[in-house]
């Protein structure tokens, strides 16, 4: 299921809507316009992520382990999870081992998972995890509804929807 959309609820995955490569390109275009017009400046690599995902589509982004923080146990020593959003309070976490201050060799996978939450969760899915449908899926102590949380390379799924048991 590589590069699925995945529902996870009492130990089932449900595909749900994907998108297309070029629709996905078209919103990163323009999310990037809405960005330039609203700070009136232009845009060049490399892209001021932090800026968009923060002052622009404010959310709160922060670090953290976790595997520990959702409860989900790591099937190994690695980070299986890289990155989780919140909706319901507009929280990106992304794990710790991704921190470009304490591990500057990581700094390119933790720009990739903050863009993938804010600029691709936070865009695409957001509306889906706040509807009614949602309503009796068990959630997460931190949210009132769910996360979204992006799985390191390997795993069965790479983007999935989870909701704490």
């Amino acid at each position: 299921m590589s590069n699925s959309q995945c529902l996870f609820h009492k130990g089932v995955v449900y595909e749900v809507s994907s998108y297309t490569f070029e629709y996905i390109e078209g919103d990163v275009a323009r999310l990037l316009r809405d960005f330039e017009h609203a700070r009136q400046i232009a845009v060049d690599a490399p892209v001021p992520i932090e800026d968009i995902v923060e002052k622009h589509l404010k959310l709160r982004v922060d670090f953290d382990d976790i595997h520990r923080l959702l409860g989900i146990s790591r099937s190994g020593l690695k980070t299986e999870i890289l990155g989780a959003i919140f909706p319901n309070e507009a929280w990106i976490v992304i794990d710790e081992s991704l921190d470009p201050e304490l591990y500057p060799a990581q700094e390119a996978h933790y720009r990739f998972t903050l863009a993938h939450e804010g600029g691709g969760h936070w865009r695409l899915h957001r509306d889906f995890l706040t509807t009614k449908a949602t309503e009796e899926i068990h959630q997460h102590p931190h949210s009132t509804q769910g996360c979204l949380f992006r799985l390191a390379a390997g795993a069965h799924c790479s983007f999935s929807i989870s909701f704490a048991r």
